[in-house]
């Protein structure tokens, strides 16, 4: 393995770090950034939660055409060659879109029901049973340490949702089970 080898290994650890680092930034600063606009908007989210949602969908997509037009010199294949703005296989983007439409709105309304911590860790819930369903249905091997770490998320769950219901009063309870729900149901 030459020099370029191995720059080419340090670059691909620096970005999939970079990566890492930036999703996790992502996935966590959506329920602060919310929970803080519901402090200063007396406990209801102050804006349009499907603005929103079409603002995140529009920055998404300047993003994904910046890389493209970046990437575009490099690349074998541009997705243009037989590119119609009209026709079956192009509207059939709109389906998944639609769903994400619907899913991300979701995920609005249980961050208005949910503080951020049982936010997150019910969003979490679908790692749950991918991993005991890859394990039983696709023979998917899992090591000690993950199925710990499943064991302790199903018990987080368990504590934050317990603590939550015996410390709150009937409608903030139906709230977070409303909330939770929502998440269920979303497959956020």
């Amino acid at each position: 393995r030459g020099r370029s080898g191995a720059a080419f290994e340090m670059a691909s650890a620096v970005t999939s770090a970079l990566a890492c680092v930036a999703l996790t930034v992502l996935a966590t600063s959506q329920s602060l950034l919310v929970e803080a606009a519901k402090a200063r908007g007396g406990g209801k989210i102050p804006y349009d939660t499907s603005a929103a949602v079409l603002l995140t969908e529009a920055l998404k997509l300047g993003i994904a055409l910046c890389t493209w037009l970046w990437q575009r010199k490099s690349l074998n294949y541009t997705g243009l060659e037989s590119f119609q703005l009209v026709s079956w296989p192009t509207a059939a983007y709109a389906v998944p879109a639609t769903f994400f439409i619907v899913q991300n709105n979701l995920v609005f309304l249980a961050l208005s029901l949910l503080d951020p911590p049982t936010f997150q860790l019910w969003a979490c819930f679908k790692i749950i049973p991918v991993g005991v369903l890859a394990r039983l249905m696709l023979g998917q091997r899992r090591s000690s340490v993950q199925w710990v770490s499943l064991l302790l998320l199903s018990l987080g769950m368990g504590v934050t949702t317990t603590k939550q219901d015996s410390g709150a009063g009937t409608k903030a309870a139906a709230s977070v089970a409303l909330g939770i729900s929502v998440l269920l149901g979303s497959g956020s």
